[in-house]
């Protein structure tokens, strides 16, 4: 389970390193003021698929799509929010026992500053039933960004995957319009033998095959990555 905790920071951890950092691989901008002048922008109906194997979610269309340290991000064509998912293989842990949900909880609590625990619950979207959660922090040595993230964790052919929704608090307004859709896409994929290794996503139009792999241990290990990602150079090997 401790793997499942790792992977729990090592996600959050990520998906904040592109905004707290700065990419220069995506199109998004930190600037509230860009945010603000963005957020009456009318909501985006269209969609695209990517498939991930043995399952597959509809992002909008305008989105930009980007893979790094075995991540795959969905950037806003609206303001600076993103969707991350995150995949792990080989595991046999189920997220829907109520110890297993507990160790993420406090494995989070213990990596961000300033953590508030808003919501917790069992629910099915699309076609799993998983583990939903949203929290607001900091994230030390990052500066004083409160970043709200909402997530869906699902255990699945012995894979635990997480679909995360990252925004900076005081803007979160667009996280409403979009991510109930997002989950509630997300469709199980028929393989008649084990899924093979790949954590990046592939519309579903190409689908080919990648590999990567997590090996996360301890939260002094998420953090030494963290920095070492925003300073350009990554231990996520």
């Amino acid at each position: 389970m401790k793997k499942i905790i790792s992977l729990a920071l090592a996600a959050m951890l990520c998906a904040a390193v592109f905004v707290g950092c700065g990419s220069g691989e995506n199109n998004t901008t930190s600037s509230l003021e860009s945010v603000t002048s963005k957020s009456s922008v009318s909501i985006e109906t269209e969609t695209k698929a990517y498939s991930f194997n043995d399952f597959e979610i509809q992002v909008p269309k305008s989105w930009t799509e980007k893979t790094k340290n075995g991540h795959t991000y969905f950037y806003s064509s609206v303001n600076s929010d993103f969707l991350q998912v995150s995949i792990m293989d080989d595991m046999e842990d189920s997220i829907l026992l109520e110890e297993n949900q507990e160790l993420v909880i406090e494995g989070i609590k213990e990596s961000m500053d300033d953590c508030t625990i808003l919501s917790k619950s069992i629910q099915k979207n699309g076609d799993f039933e998983g583990f939903r959660y949203s929290y607001t922090g900091k994230l030390p040595g990052v500066g004083d960004t409160l970043y709200y993230i909402d997530c869906f964790s699902i255990s699945y052919n012995n894979r635990f995957i997480q679909i995360l929704y990252v925004s900076i608090s005081d803007q979160r307004e667009q996280i409403s319009n979009y991510f109930p859709n997002i989950l509630s896409s997300l469709k199980k994929i028929e393989t008649t033998s084990s899924p093979e290794t790949n954590n990046s996503a592939i519309p579903s139009e190409n689908i080919s095959s990648s590999t990567s792999s997590f090996g996360f241990s301890s939260i002094a290990l998420l953090s030494s990555a963290l920095v070492s990602s925003c300073s350009g150079t990554s231990t996520f090997d």
